[in-house]
């Protein structure tokens, strides 16, 4: 039989039937039936049932009230949506059932509680409203930070995924492209579907210029966009539905353009391990962990910004550079700011609770000192001429009446609770302090009363107390009881003592308890007052918040070019890299000192556009290509570099194609993944981009690999839309020919030293090719069995005495080299249209590639001419 009670749950559930409903009953949130199930295993709750006798009872688990902020970030990591429901009315008011509502949905895109959110990492929300232009919405609800941009769809897809999405929404009518949702299932991205009619251009105009209390979208240089304001209105939409409350920390609507950025795809940062490290263990391996010196939490989120979105515009970035060098030049200067950046707390995150009405005292207190420490700053940036770190004191002059209002109101150390007072200054407030101090006055004459008690009736163990259940009492011990004056009303009855209650006490508690309730409701409506004074003015707050994270940055940077050896690259129009002894910046941090070796690199359009890189592994062949593109994406972020010196031409993009990974869960193989990355990079390459490659084609056979190497270097040299400066390396040594047939394209290795059948690496990048891969050198110095490396070495000089015989021996270190364009090369040696060598040639390609190697294949025609001349003469 369904109760009343379990009949309102089911009435409640019915609003929020993809959520787990956390159903407030007293001090306790209940879940019932299937969220009881889901809560059970997740947080490891015992499982209880409501009415056990009842065949049909409802299964049951919770937890205290407040423990949410304990659960509840557990509940949201598995992917469950929240929903909060409590009393909304007075129990003891109560005329049976209590009142519920919901008053709250949580996901991961809506969090706001600390305990589910990142401090250094930004929680985006994204939607995306599709068409020929392509618009999206990001929003940091956390924050407040609101935006909208529009795109092809390739380039709104590269900005998505540089962005730490948490949950994603979509019309419901709309399926999204297999890559987009491959993308949001590798990274465990929630997918909301939205009624399609949120996302109408039509309606969207008016949806966010109702919120936003405006006249026109000019006002925030919007007016122009189309479909990415379809996105923003329903993502406004769904998160005013979910809080349930006005929401005044997102205070504008911010246009990005996606051009003002280098472009990055998700590959790229992957590969270049930028946030996040190759292997999750390797959590020091990242570019961030090393340049992060950052003392706000706001600070460590903009040089994330910073890092995944490298500027194109030179005044921009000479604009970080001069910041940078004023404050490497003034470290006193420096140290003083870090030290009171220090001391600023999350202030965007504590508007973010300001603004939608969550905040506790503790947060304006917070507030206020994170102000005070803010506003120290002021004369250190006096000293300060480079406009981006002047401009800083300009955004915090606005907030000094605001810091000294919270200063005045909000106690020195409030409690969590804003309903039983103590959360205010009662000397701000007159009536306030009036009836406080009539309760003070009654305290007092409480406090006496007992010395003067102890002395009427001799009972020195006689107390004054109180609690909250029995108020004010008199306790004395039962051994005291014939001692007990005749005008003290019994109270209480304990096991070794009696409570009582004088009719002075009584009209004293009287003024005391209602004075103090009177108060406290006092307390909190002047709080509420202020908290949304501050959240209507959220904008004073959230721009002295940028400055204060720009500046944090620009000081982390600079310490890092301080202690690091940086200098400061020079940036030019010109298309070409130019870097002098270039380092890897978190390499070399972890290289024992000394140890580390540098390196230079030179490309240009016109002679150095491609550069060709064999040598063996674990000589430092992808340290050199990464560090090559992590130098030009630090200098393009305005940070300096680890190098004695660099000149650059500004990239529109870097692309990366380095390692090897599958995607077995999308049914792609590690060659797939190779190829549609590499895919990407041919169709979207321009000659303004660098591109790194390592080790194309190696995921097939051999032939087809080395034909699809051949034939991408000669599209990244020949096509002109895609004539990229490009760094690539390579295991097919027969690829070092190439520069004789591309003019533009140059060989380069690292040196080697052999001993016998022992090398050493001396991780030095020099001209020319390289003609041995080292394979077995390497086998045997990552710990292969010596047994297993001996045979190698057998069996390699068996292939080699079967497959080249001593007359071609001699040409063993200068290979021909095979392709499918080998035919031409070896014109000079053989009579051209020889059928009979044509025949030869294509038999020899249907061996059995198991056991044949092209290099096998050009050496026999070799032989063949040297010894019986051409095929035709035979």
């Amino acid at each position: 039989m369904t109760t009343p009670l379990l009949r309102q749950y089911q009435s409640i559930k019915e609003k929020a039937q993809d959520c787990l409903l956390l159903y407030r009953m007293g001090d306790f949130y209940e879940l019932f039936y299937d969220d009881a199930l889901a809560a059970a295993r997740v947080l490891g709750l015992t499982l209880t049932t409501r009415n056990s006798q009842d065949e049909n009872a409802a299964p049951l688990a919770g937890f205290p009230y407040h423990a949410l902020e304990k659960y509840l970030p557990r509940l949201i990591h598995a992917g469950y949506k929240v929903a909060i429901c409590e009393q909304t009315e007075d129990p003891a008011q109560a005329t049976g059932i209590v009142k519920r509502d919901i008053i709250e949905i949580i996901t991961r895109g809506t969090a706001l509680l600390e305990n589910c959110l990142d401090a250094k990492t930004n929680n985006y929300l994204v939607a995306l409203n599709p068409g020929p232009f392509w618009g999206m919405s990001t929003l940091d609800l956390s924050t407040g930070q609101f935006r909208v941009c529009e795109g092809p769809e390739e380039q709104i897809f590269s900005e998505l995924s540089r962005l730490p999405v948490s949950e994603w929404l979509i019309a419901e009518n709309w399926t999204p492209p297999p890559h987009l949702s491959n993308w949001a299932q590798q990274e465990k991205i929630l997918l909301t579907p939205l009624d399609a009619q949120l996302f109408h251009v039509e309606q969207a105009k008016s949806s966010l210029l109702n919120h936003f209390k405006i006249q026109s979208l000019e006002a925030f240089g919007c007016e122009l966009y189309t479909s990415a304001l379809g996105a923003a209105a329903a993502l406004l939409h769904y998160v005013i539905h979910q809080k349930k409350t006005a929401l005044d920390h997102i205070a504008r609507l911010e246009p990005l353009s996606l051009n003002a950025f280098m472009q990055l795809d998700a590959s790229t940062l992957r590969h270049l391990e930028i946030l996040k490290p190759a292997y999750t263990e390797d959590d020091q391996s990242t570019l961030f962990s090393w340049v992060d010196r950052t003392g706000t939490a706001m600070g460590a989120r903009l040089l994330k910004e910073w890092l995944t979105h490298p500027l194109v515009d030179g005044a921009q970035i000479q604009g970080r550079q001069e910041a940078l060098e004023e404050l490497i030049l003034k470290t006193e200067t420096r140290a003083t700011l870090q030290k009171h950046l220090r001391q600023i707390l999350d202030l965007e995150r504590i508007m973010s609770r300001i603004g939608s009405g969550r905040a506790h005292a503790r947060d304006l207190s917070g507030l206020g000192n994170s102000l005070k420490s803010a506003l120290e700053l002021i004369p250190l940036l006096d000293s300060l001429y480079t406009p981006l770190l002047a401009q800083t004191q300009a955004s915090l002059l606005p907030t000094l009446p605001w810091m000294e209002k919270i200063s005045a109101q909000i106690a020195e150390a409030p409690p969590l609770t804003l309903r039983e007072g103590g959360i205010l200054k009662p000397e701000a407030f007159p009536d306030l302090n009036n009836i406080l101090e009539g309760a003070r006055q009654g305290k007092e004459w409480l406090a006496q009363l007992e010395t003067s008690m102890k002395a009427q009736t001799g009972i020195n163990t006689l107390k004054v107390g109180y609690n909250k259940v029995f108020g004010y009492y008199i306790e004395i011990t039962r051994l005291h009881s014939e001692k007990v004056p005749d005008n003290f009303i019994r109270k209480q009855t304990l096991a070794n003592a009696e409570r009582y209650i004088t009719p002075e006490m009584k009209e004293w508690e009287t003024k005391i308890l209602g004075a103090e309730g009177l108060a406290n409701k006092l307390e909190y409506e002047y709080f509420c007052t202020l908290r949304q004074e501050l959240a209507a003015h959220s904008s004073v707050f959230l721009r002295a918040s940028s400055a204060l994270a720009q500046l944090d940055v620009l000081c982390s940077l600079s310490v890092c070019a301080n202690e690091y050896r940086w200098v400061r690259p020079e940036l030019t129009q010109e298309i070409g890299i130019e870097i002098i002894e270039g380092r890897h910046p978190v390499v070399e941090q972890i290289t024992p000192s000394g140890l580390y070796i540098p390196n230079s690199i030179h490309l240009n359009p016109n002679t150095r556009q491609i550069l060709l890189m064999t040598g063996p592994n674990m000589a430092g062949k992808s340290t050199y290509l990464r560090q090559t593109a992590l130098i030009v994406l630090l200098a393009q972020m305005g940070s300096y570099v680890p190098a004695r010196s660099a000149r650059l031409g500004i990239v529109d993009r870097i692309f990366t194609r380095v390692g090897a990974s599958d995607r077995l869960a999308q049914g792609q193989s590690t060659f797939m993944v190779e190829m549609i990355e590499t895919a990407n990079i041919l169709h979207n390459a321009t000659p303004k981009s660098l591109v790194i490659l390592d080790e194309i084609g190696r995921g097939t056979s051999t032939f087809d690999g080395l034909s699809l190497a051949w034939s991408i270097v000669e599209e990244l040299h020949q096509n002109p839309l895609h004539k990229a400066l490009t760094l690539f390396a390579t295991h097919y040594h027969e690829l070092t020919e190439l520069p004789r047939k591309l003019k533009n394209t140059v060989n380069i290795h690292i040196s080697v030293q052999e001993e016998g059948r022992k090398v050493i690496f001396l991780h030095k990048v020099v001209e020319g090719a390289c003609d041995s891969s080292y394979g077995i050198h390497v086998a045997a110095m990552a710990g292969i069995p010596e047994n297993v490396v001996k045979r190698a070495w057998e069996i390699l000089a068996d292939l080699e005495k079967e497959k080249i015989t001593p007359s071609a021996q001699k040409a063993k270190n200068n290979r021909p080299y095979s392709s499918p364009a080998a035919l031409d090369l070896f014109s000079d040696i053989l009579p051209n249209n020889n059928t009979k060598f044509h025949k030869l040639y294509n038999l020899l390609m249907q061996l059995d590639l198991s056991r044949t190697t092209p290099i096998d294949a050009f050496q026999f025609l070799h032989q063949w001419q040297k010894e019986f001349g051409a095929p035709g003469n035979s």
